[in-house]
C-alpha cells in the first residue's frame, strides 16, 4: 500500500508540473499578405521590425529594428496590413501587445556571397520580444526556376533556440528551405520580469528568381 501511494504522489506531481510549463504569449498570426520581392534590387536584405498589435488583432505600427533598403518598405507594406489573435492578461482579456517580424531576403542569385547583405541597426528591440543574435540564410532549391516568399510562424522559448516551425504562408519549392534556415536561428529569448518567457515570431524568407548573366554579343570582324 505504501508503494502504491508513492507511485500515485509521484504521477500526480508530474501531472502539476506539466500543467505549470509556461505557454507562450504575445498574439497570433491570423492572416494577411507576405512582402512583394523589389523588382529591382540586385542584393541582399535584412529586415527586422517590432510591430504594435492592438487588442482588437490589428497593427498599430511598425518599427524598423534593422533596416535594408528597398526591402524595409516592401515588409512593412505587408504587415501593416496583417491581422491577429490578440495575447490576453491573466484573466483571458485581449490586450495590447507587441510581436517581432524578422525578413530575410535572397539576392537574385543561386549561390549566396559573403557581403551580400548589409543591413543597419535603427532601433533598440524591447526586452518582451525575442530578438535574432543569428540569422542563417536559406539556400536556393536547385531546382526552382521561379522565385517566391513563404512566411513562418517560429516559437522561441526560454533558451533562445527555435522549438518549432510552421508554415503560414506557402511558396513551394521554397517552404523546406526556409524551415531548415530558421531552425539554426538563435534569439535572445523575450524577458518578462522575472523570467525568460516563450513567444512566437514571425519569420519571412524571400527568394528571388536567379537572374542570369546576359550572353555577350559575337564580335565582328575588323
Amino acid at each position: 500500500m505504501v508503494k502504491q501511494i508513492a507511485v500515485l504522489t509521484c504521477s500526480l506531481g508530474v501531472v502539476v508540473l506539466a500543467a505549470q510549463a509556461p505557454e507562450a504569449g504575445g498574439p497570433r498570426f491570423r492572416g494577411g499578405a507576405v512582402p512583394e520581392l523589389p523588382a529591382l534590387a540586385v542584393g541582399a536584405g535584412e529586415v527586422l521590425l517590432e510591430l504594435t498589435v492592438t487588442d482588437a488583432g490589428r497593427v498599430a505600427a511598425a518599427t524598423p529594428i534593422r533596416s535594408t533598403p528597398p526591402f524595409t518598405d516592401a515588409t512593412i507594406a505587408a504587415v501593416r496590413g496583417w491581422q491577429f489573435v490578440p495575447a490576453k492578461d491573466e484573466n483571458h482579456r485581449p490586450v495590447a501587445s507587441r510581436v517581432l517580424v524578422g525578413a530575410l531576403f535572397r539576392a537574385p542569385t543561386m549561390y549566396a556571397t559573403p557581403g551580400d547583405a548589409s543591413p543597419i541597426d535603427v532601433g533598440r528591440p524591447p526586452d518582451d520580444i525575442p530578438f535574432p543574435l543569428g540569422t542563417v540564410m536559406p539556400v536556393f532549391p536547385p531546382l526552382a526556376h521561379a522565385g517566391g516568399v513563404v512566411l513562418l510562424e517560429a516559437l522561441i522559448g526560454a533558451t533562445g533556440a527555435v522549438e518549432t516551425t510552421q508554415v503560414m504562408r506557402s511558396a513551394p519549392p521554397f517552404d523546406s528551405a526556409a524551415e531548415n534556415a530558421a531552425r539554426k536561428w538563435l534569439f535572445r529569448p523575450a524577458y518578462v520580469t522575472p523570467r525568460a518567457e516563450p513567444r512566437y515570431v514571425y519569420l519571412v524568407f524571400g527568394f528571388p528568381a536567379p537572374v542570369m548573366g546576359a550572353v555577350p554579343a559575337p564580335r565582328t570582324p575588323g
